[in-house]
């Protein structure tokens, strides 16, 4: 394979085959698996394990090592993966500027977000930037994995997530390992969302067995988040009548309104309604359920927010 270089002193060069292999080693510290970064660059494992063990024998020291929890980096490799990612956030920033320049762009504003809820708030918080010589762009994540590679690479300037308490600790320290603050917002317990055709319908509130009987609804984002859902949490995949698992609001909402089944929200009863057509479903506490879902905003450690994404922040949090 012929490499083509970029020089930018005689002493100095990185080869694109180089700057590949720096990607594909991101890729794996921010998936954890070797199978899950091959799906997500479109590569073979086979063909990932050999360009990883070229680069180790190259630098002349072992990037990864295998664990019971997934593949970590070695300290040695994490020190590199901190220089990759200053690397790879250089060349985005770069790209980025030869684009704005490029169509006349004063200010650009990249916001990532992965749940429903969240997004549905996120366009009023840019309705300031319409008729303004501005570049907004919205990005809706299928997952934890993917926001995160976002923020890492630099590709947004910030991202609103929402994790349930029972996995907080463990997003904290995914994050941390990959240099990313993390800022809460909220918090909101996990409530029933029950429509007219439920005999629960008119009660006030209701306790986790009152609702077995029912099929249970929750949002998922994607098989690899399943086990982050509400219904997990709960337990009712186990003592439930049934579970259905959607990323689609429009069967989230319908299924409620026109079946007796349950849905699971974690937010303020009285902003609900902005969220869905049907005026006639109810979102009641669950009184024996202390598990809450956390929103929060993160970003790179290392990258300070540009005026444009704080002034979108500042507007985003009273509403979330």
């Amino acid at each position: 394979m012929q490499n083509c270089y970029i020089r930018d002193n005689p002493e100095s060069e990185v080869s694109l085959h180089e700057a590949e292999q720096l990607t594909e080693i991101i890729e794996i510290a921010n998936t954890g698996s070797f199978s899950q970064a091959a799906r997500n660059l479109y590569a073979s494992q086979p063909s990932l394990s050999r360009s990883v063990k070229q680069l180790e024998e190259e630098v002349g020291f072992q990037i990864f090592e295998r664990t019971s929890r997934g593949v970590i980096p070695t300290p040695r490799g994490k020190h590199l993966l901190d220089r990759a990612r200053a690397i790879s956030g250089e060349c985005e920033d770069i790209l980025a500027d030869c684009q704005n320049q490029k169509c006349g762009f004063r200010n650009t504003l990249h916001v990532a977000s992965m749940q429903c809820r969240i997004t549905s708030y996120l366009p009023p918080s840019v309705l300031k930037y319409v008729g303004t010589n501005t570049n907004v762009i919205m990005l809706n994540c299928a997952n934890y994995a993917e926001i995160f590679n976002l923020v890492s690479t630099i590709q947004v300037d910030y991202a609103l997530i929402q994790v349930l308490s029972t996995y907080i600790q463990s997003i904290k320290l995914k994050l941390r390992t990959m240099d990313i603050e993390y800022h809460p917002i909220s918090r909101h317990k996990i409530a029933a969302l029950i429509g007219p055709r439920n005999p629960l319908w008119t009660l006030e509130s209701v306790c986790t067995e009152q609702l077995n009987p029912y099929t249970i609804l929750s949002w998922a984002t994607s098989k690899q988040e399943a086990k982050y859902n509400y219904a997990e949490a709960l337990g009712f995949i186990h003592t439930a009548l049934g579970n259905l698992q959607t990323n689609n609001p429009k069967v989230f909402f319908q299924t409620i309104h026109e079946t007796s089944s349950v849905g699971l929200l974690a937010m303020e009863p009285h902003r609900f309604p902005s969220m869905c057509e049907y005026d006639d479903l109810h979102l009641i506490p669950i009184t024996d359920c202390e598990i809450y879902s956390e929103t929060a905003w993160i970003k790179l450690r290392r990258i300070p927010l540009s005026d444009i994404a704080f002034d979108s922040l500042m507007s985003t949090i009273p509403v979330l």
